[in-house]
């Protein structure tokens, strides 16, 4: 009942702001009809939000649902076409059409999504199902070791790459490589990376372009503070659950091996 009425208030607050748009845009209101533009639009909202609810009801095969809906339907239908109380100010083909189309939209809307259902076999009332068919169109079958890597370390399915290129780089060249790498060097590996289909996020990425200077051997000397401050941004940023920890440990392992006489070497100093 709890999603039936989240899915029913969400198509109700839909309709409803889209029908007082519509109303504020064809009709001369002056300041006098807001507060009844305000009372008509919450009980819009409350009609609508059970008309989405039955409406969901009948797309998962509720037959007292559908028997309700059909009486709606045929009352609302004598009540427009013999303009019980509506009033003759009111009164025109203009407005007996939209009255009309509110019909059309919920069983149009039923129509669409039931043969959405079907096809699909979906419950639309139950989330989790369509997360769990979601989840498993996007379990792959690795056919290289990159695939297998990914797999490995992000699980499977992996997720969507949320990485943001130009923030990576950003933090790469400043926060982890310290202004020593020139910038545009930075943003070369970066675009090369982003490109990979590794799901990085924007930390792994910083800290995959980082690596990319920081495990060339011939410069350690050079790179020894930064190597040093990737090494406690690694860190920061797996307490803070920004990272893979499967990622961190292969680049620590890395960095481990380049420097690690040299870290004795200054700490002995």
């Amino acid at each position: 009942m709890k999603n039936q009425l989240k899915q029913g208030s969400i198509g109700g607050a839909i309709f409803t702001i889209a029908l007082v748009i519509f109303i504020l845009l064809t009709e001369n209101l002056s300041a006098e009809d807001l507060p009844k533009l305000e009372i008509f639009g919450s009980v819009t909202f409350i009609v609508s939000t059970l008309l989405c609810i039955l409406a969901i009801k009948i797309i998962n095969d509720n037959q007292a649902a559908f028997r309700i809906s059909i009486i709606f339907t045929v009352l609302w239908l004598l009540f427009v076409i013999n303009d019980y109380g509506i009033g003759e100010k009111y009164h025109s083909i203009k407005s007996t059409l939209i009255n009309i189309s509110f019909i059309v939209i919920f069983w149009g809307g039923v129509w669409v999504a039931r043969g959405f259902r079907t096809s699909k076999n979906i419950d639309l009332i139950d989330y989790s199902e369509f997360t769990e068919k979601l989840k498993q169109s996007k379990i792959i079958k690795p056919k290289n070791a990159l695939e297998e890597m990914i797999v490995a370390m992000y699980g499977n399915p992996p997720p969507d790459k949320s990485a943001v290129l130009s923030d990576s780089i950003d933090m790469a060249h400043e926060e982890l490589l310290l202004n020593i790498v020139d910038k545009s060097k930075v943003e070369l590996v970066g675009k090369g990376l982003f490109s990979s289909p590794i799901p990085y996020t924007t930390k792994e990425l910083a800290l995959a372009i980082a690596m990319n200077f920081l495990k060339d051997g011939a410069t350690k000397e050079q790179m020894f503070e930064a190597q040093l401050m990737t090494r406690a941004k690694m860190v920061e940023w797996l307490t803070e659950h920004a990272v893979n920890s499967k990622l961190v440990d292969s680049f620590e392992s890395i960095l481990y091996k380049i420097y690690k006489n040299n870290t004795f070497k200054n700490i002995k100093q």
